[in-house]
């Protein structure tokens, strides 16, 4: 058997200013390979290499970079669910009406709002006494896009929410089949039905 040894100048010299194809002699790629690959050897040191991103191959065999989800990550070259952070907001505004009711609350949650992908929203009474007597009551909340998960956190005094209260609008109300009473610092966390056009109770801590 003969061999054939190309100096390694060539050899770069070939990467570097022309396809190369390996079992084909149409190369449609910088380095085209017909055929399977395997590689020996590997080093499965995760301490001396990190990935960053993901790699995986089309229909036609070209290697494409793999996009990660929203909810996963690459960590120690393993791919692994997002740790999970909760941000608070806050509504420096809140205003309660002299009957101590809040109609379609707005809690600015919208792109472009200042609570925007914020999960937790800090209710504070905005005129609290020393008695203690700081409860809100809410109506109704301004209406999100179907599936808006947020927690509702009052830090001065009960809350409570009023179950499909004409007093807010009907895609404002919110479904909970009782008159919901949240203590001082617990939460209730509330999803939106687009479907039903209303706020519907998940969680109450």
């Amino acid at each position: 058997m003969k061999i054939t040894t190309l100096p390694l100048a060539l050899l770069f010299s070939a990467f570097a200013f022309a396809q190369v194809g390996i079992n084909t002699t149409d190369p449609q790629a910088e380095l085209d390979v017909n055929g399977s690959l395997i590689v020996r050897s590997l080093n499965t040191n995760h301490t001396t290499r990190r990935a960053v991103r993901l790699v995986g191959v089309d229909a036609t065999g070209r290697m494409v970079p793999v996009a990660m989800g929203e909810n996963v990550e690459l960590e120690d070259n393993k791919v692994v669910a997002k740790k999970q952070r909760l941000e608070f907001g806050e509504l420096p505004s809140l205003i309660i009406p002299g009957n101590g009711r809040i109609d379609n609350l707005d809690i600015v949650i919208l792109p472009g709002e200042p609570n925007h992908g914020k999960s937790i929203i800090r209710l504070v009474h905005p005129n609290p006494t020393t008695s203690g007597s700081n409860q809100l009551t809410i109506s109704g909340i301004k209406s999100a896009p179907d599936g808006t998960q947020i927690w509702l956190y009052p830090t001065e005094g009960d809350l409570v929410l009023l179950d499909l209260n004409t007093n807010s609008s009907t895609e404002n109300q919110i479904q909970n089949n009782i008159r919901l009473r949240c203590s001082q610092y617990e939460m209730i966390q509330l999803v939106y039905d687009r479907a039903a056009e209303k706020w519907v109770v998940m969680n109450h801590h």
